[in-house]
């Protein structure tokens, strides 16, 4: 494992890691085919068939690198099947930014900006293109505001993906920081 790096690494031991939970302790002479569809089995009651074909993807990979005998992952993977798309439409959207989200027990005590603060953050969070909070707390207006554009490098999953968004009014004035996040 020590020629992977990041979330490579870390995929190839989620897999290794998934196959010895199953079926523990095994040296490599008693890993067959038969072992093998009977994992797969296993792994597709909780697993979706896409997880299940990248795990064993993995496996069959590492088996070809480490040894020489025949490879019993190979050939036994689901086929990948379509996901579901994963998009908001605009009207539910909409719903969401425009939905003033004050509990009545809560009127007199709270502002409707401390009421609306978790739904503000989450439309920013959207904006952002699924930035994690990790990520939207230590963006500064000095640093990552380029020309209107919030610009950052990705810490999520350790992809260090580099971002280029646009700076919506919906942001929170906070300068340094562009979220007050680092307050709490």
């Amino acid at each position: 494992m020590n020629n992977y790096k990041g979330r490579t690494k870390e995929g190839y031991e989620t897999a290794l890691n998934s196959f010895n939970k199953f079926h523990p302790n095994r040296d490599f002479n008693s890993i067959s085919p038969k072992l093998v569809k009977k994992y797969k089995s296993q792994l597709s009651e909780c697993c979706s068939a896409n997880t299940v074909h990248t795990y064993l993807r993995k496996l069959d990979t590492l088996w070809s690198e480490i040894s020489e005998l025949k490879n019993p992952f190979k050939g036994i993977r689901p086929k990948l099947t379509d996901t579901r798309d994963k998009y908001l439409s605009d009207e539910d959207f909409l719903k969401i930014r425009d939905t003033c989200t004050i509990p009545w027990k809560y009127k007199n005590r709270y502002t409707i900006e401390d009421l609306n603060r978790n739904r503000k953050y989450w439309l920013l969070l959207f904006y952002l293109g699924g930035i994690d909070m990790f990520d939207l707390a230590r963006l500064r207006y000095d640093e990552n505001v380029i020309n209107g554009r919030i610009e950052f490098k990705r810490a999520k999953g350790s992809s260090g993906a580099f971002c280029s968004n646009i700076l919506l009014p919906e942001g929170f004035d906070c300068y340094l920081y562009l979220v007050p996040i680092y307050k709490y």
